[in-house]
């Protein structure tokens, strides 16, 4: 990368000693938008060998998905390529001479089949040499702390989740039963208990979610410090689900709900036996909560190929379509109250998806309003 005649040669040995061994990648690009020599630290990132990128455009040379249709190189004519940020720097540079320092944006690279998005900082600017222009193309790979950056923002999304719920929907139905004993207390201390089994049903019921609550919250922040193991085994899911709508059936017959378990007999699924128990307690009992008095829930599973899809359905309210994309997302309040005014804090959900997930299932939901909600999950079938 010599300028020759314009610097004394112990210079020009300097830049070049410089442009070898910099710390980002750093490219030479002439006006064909051709790559003429690249760094140490380019080759080390496209794990190539300098001859298979001389004289190459900078999509072939990088592998870039979109240059490429039906095995021809169109990179820079492609309909991706107006919004490359590698063009349009480099385009731009050569056109009015300016530099482009430090703009972010992505590409998409093929990696042995397999498409990685790259999250990049490139800067451009013009050099002469030999009076010919040229554009050095400076690339910062900033793909890890993109990634960094997104798994911090979604621990203080976790983080204001928990306090939230701690501060808000622990403390209320703790304040109700600290107000429901000084109540009875009082008509203790004046020999009245005309009120006493209704105080005590209220009492249970607020300990109830409580309990169900902190459940939630200890398997939660358990999970998110990876304190959970996997425990797979060979399980029926008709038997777990029937212990826990045996554990359900209090509430569901407060609002004459009938649970029908359709699960197949001698059906067999590999999984951690806990998780699986949490989610489907987990989504029978927001069923309940939002199926109306009188309604039906129903709990099914089909064998695939290479699993089993569970699904929890219900004749209730429904969900509306804005709420649905956010339904497993922490970071987002979409919890309602129930068809009884039940109070929720979303944290099943997230605990459900979670759950699946590790099992490398999905979950999903399809729901219409004043017509119900199904919600789908898969677990492995057994081997």
């Amino acid at each position: 990368m010599k300028e020759s005649g314009s610097l004394p040669t112990q210079f020009s040995d300097l830049y070049d000693t410089v442009f070898e061994n910099a710390a980002v990648v750093l490219a030479l690009v002439d006006e064909n938008r051709k790559v003429l020599n690249i760094n140490r630290t380019g080759l080390d990132m496209l794990s190539k060998k300098k001859e298979a990128i001389i004289n190459r455009l900078a999509g072939e040379v990088l592998d870039c998905t979109n240059a490429w249709s039906r095995g021809k190189l169109v990179c820079g004519v492609g309909k991706h390529c107006k919004n490359c940020i590698l063009r349009g720097s480099i385009a731009n540079t050569f056109e009015t001479g300016e530099t482009v320092y430090k703009k972010e944006g992505h590409l998409d690279i093929d990696i042995d089949g397999e498409t990685i998005r790259l999250m990049l900082l490139i800067t451009t600017a013009v050099v002469t040499i030999e009076d010919k222009k040229y554009v050095l193309l400076t690339i910062d790979d900033i793909t890890k702390l993109k990634e960094k950056e997104d798994k911090l923002r979604k621990a203080i999304a976790t983080k204001d989740k928990f306090f939230s719920i701690i501060s808000h929907d622990l403390r209320g139905p703790i304040g109700g039963i600290l107000g429901l004993s000084e109540i009875i207390q009082e008509d203790i201390e004046e020999d009245n208990f005309d009120n006493f089994k209704g105080y005590m049903e209220m009492m249970h019921h607020e300990i109830e979610n409580t309990h169900k609550l902190l459940e939630n919250l200890l398997l939660w922040s358990r999970n998110q410090k990876g304190d959970i193991e996997l425990k797979p085994e060979l399980l029926d899911p008709k038997t777990i689900a029937k212990d826990i709508l045996s554990l359900l059936k209090g509430l569901a017959e407060k609002k004459g709900i009938q649970i029908k378990n359709n699960i197949p007999e001698n059906l067999l699924v590999k999984a951690d036996k806990q998780m699986l128990s949490t989610v489907i307690r987990n989504l029978v009992s927001n069923a309940i909560k939002f199926t109306n008095q009188d309604d039906v829930i129903t709990i099914n599973a089909k064998p695939k190929k290479k699993y089993i899809e569970f699904s929890v359905a219900d004749t209730g309210v429904g969900i509306p379509e804005e709420t649905q994309a956010n339904l497993f997302n922490i970071s987002v309040n979409s919890s309602t109250r129930g068809t009884g005014n039940e109070k929720g804090t979303g944290l099943g959900l997230m605990l459900c998806k979670e759950f699946v997930e590790k099992h490398k299932g999905e979950i999903w939901v399809k729901s219409k309003l004043n017509e119900g909600t199904t919600v789908f999950f898969t677990f492995p079938i057994k081997e």
